[in-house]
C-alpha cells in the first residue's frame, strides 16, 4: 500500500517516510500511529516497508501533543475521535 501525504495528495516513497521516522525518534524518542481499529498489544503492522509491533495504546492527549511535536515532518492529523492510538517500535 502506497503512502500518502493527506495534505498534498504526494506519494511518499518507503525512503522518505524512513527518513521522517528517524528525525521522528531522534526529537521524540517514538514512534506514534493510528488506526480506524484498535490493534492488539504485540501485534505486528506494516509501514514504511518494516515491520512495526505495537507496545501500547497512547490517549488522545498523547497523541495530539506528539502530533504538534512532529507536525513539520508527518503534517498535522486530523483528530476526529474515531481513530486508535499507539506506540510501535521495530519489530524483530
Amino acid at each position: 500500500m502506497a503512502l500518502v501525504n493527506l495534505e498534498t495528495d504526494e506519494v511518499i516513497s518507503n525512503e522518505q517516510a524512513q527518513e521522517w521516522i528517524r528525525l521522528t525518534l531522534e526529537r521524540c524518542g517514538r514512534l506514534i500511529m493510528s488506526a480506524p481499529v484498535e490493534p492488539l498489544i504485540g501485534e505486528v503492522q506494516e509501514f514504511a516497508g518494516l515491520p512495526w509491533r505495537v507496545v501500547c495504546h497512547v490517549s488522545i492527549e498523547e497523541a495530539k501533543l506528539y502530533d504538534t511535536l512532529t507536525a513539520d515532518i508527518w503534517g498535522s492529523e486530523d483528530f476526529d475521535g474515531q481513530d486508535f492510538y499507539f506506540e510501535v517500535q521495530v519489530a524483530d
